[in-house]
């Protein structure tokens, strides 16, 4: 199947709604009698700005999204209920701090972006991309004709998405295994693909994928997804830097993979025998560097294979449970229920739907 070239490229190069709002208003900042004059036409206009999703941070009440969370990416990007989802980042948005959930990668097109992450300065440039953790603030500026992709991945599928990126031990899976599940991690990684057109070209398909509304686009998307970053191992793995001021945990990372790997049916005791401590020991290890228990841990990756199966999947729910490690269905019910505030049957159809 052909990609649909003229979509993709009016996608990425004309300014839509948003962006010729934002370009209004970043002419208008440059005088200020201009910019007087383009406040009185929405400084009473707050909530129509919130409905359209508009920044413009002098106005009350207009749209500011400083936490969101997996379930508003759609909303605020593209789609609903996606695991996956692309788009560009909409140039001469005010520049804005936040942090969501999920895990963003900012790939430059063509031109360049500055942002400031966890406090830092970082400007890419074509061909460069950054992966940034859930929960870290931060900021992105794109001032000019530049095109910047913004890829966005949910944490609750990605360790069953990533599963074999992640038994391997390298700089992502260690990035990423951090930012899943402990408590002192890397902000963000970044990386250079020295322009190199494969990956853009894997971009522009992954684009086709959603714009087009492509049946199995979710899946295919994953696919792409993970080609995408076992390519940036294979040929740029030199070029993948952690930030100079933050190091993991490299014992903690390796037994949280090792808890990935064998989560179904881990107990602390066979942990603990495994990488040689005790396990009172491991217990007060891992409550310091997860700021949360064993169980909770263990609990926390089901979940996450949990709730992937549900959204994408039509086994049943005692399946599910039973394949990741639940022996009881009732059980599993019970804390799904406290966890998620609603049965799997409800989680199921509404994210399905």
């Amino acid at each position: 199947m052909q990609r649909n070239e003229k979509k993709i490229l009016e996608y990425l190069y004309q300014e839509n709604e948003h962006e010729q709002f934002y370009h209004q208003r970043y002419d208008a900042l440059q005088d200020p009698e201009q910019f007087a004059n383009f406040y009185d036409q929405w400084k009473d206009r707050g909530a129509e700005l919130y409905k359209k999703r508009l920044i413009f941070p002098e106005v009350e009440g207009s749209w500011y999204p400083v936490d969101m969370r997996d379930e508003q990416m759609g909303s605020i990007r593209l789609e609903d209920n996606e695991t996956i989802t692309l788009c560009k980042h909409n140039r001469y948005t005010p520049v804005f701090k936040h942090r969501h959930t999920f895990f963003e990668i900012l790939y430059v097109f063509e031109g360049k972006c500055t942002n400031e992450i966890d406090g830092q300065k970082v400007v890419l440039h074509t061909g460069e991309l950054c992966l940034i953790a859930p929960f870290t603030e931060h900021s992105i500026g794109v001032f000019d004709d530049s095109i910047v992709i913004n890829i966005l991945i949910s944490r609750a599928a990605f360790s069953n998405m990533f599963h074999s990126l992640l038994c391997h031990s390298n700089i992502l899976s260690d990035f990423f295994s951090g930012s899943l599940y402990l408590y002192q991690q890397n902000a963000y990684v970044y990386a250079s693909t020295q322009a190199d057109f494969s990956f853009r070209e894997l971009l522009l398909d992954m684009l086709d994928q959603q714009l087009c509304a492509r049946e199995y686009r979710n899946l295919v998307k994953n696919s792409q997804l993970v080609l995408f970053f076992s390519l940036l191992l294979q040929n740029y793995e030199d070029q993948i830097r952690l930030p100079h001021a933050q190091k993991l945990e490299n014992r903690a990372v390796e037994i949280i993979k090792y808890i990935e790997q064998n989560y179904r049916s881990i107990t602390l005791n066979e942990l603990a025998d495994h990488f040689g401590y005790s396990t009172a020991y491991l217990s007060r290890y891992l409550k310091k560097a997860t700021q949360k228990s064993f169980t909770a841990i263990v609990q926390e990756i089901k979940f996450d294979q949990v709730c992937t199966q549900l959204e994408t999947s039509d086994r049943s729910v005692a399946e599910i449970a039973s394949s990741a490690g639940f022996e009881s269905i009732e059980h599993f019910t019970r804390l799904f229920k406290k966890r998620m505030n609603q049965s799997p049957s409800q989680y199921r159809k509404a994210h399905q739907e």
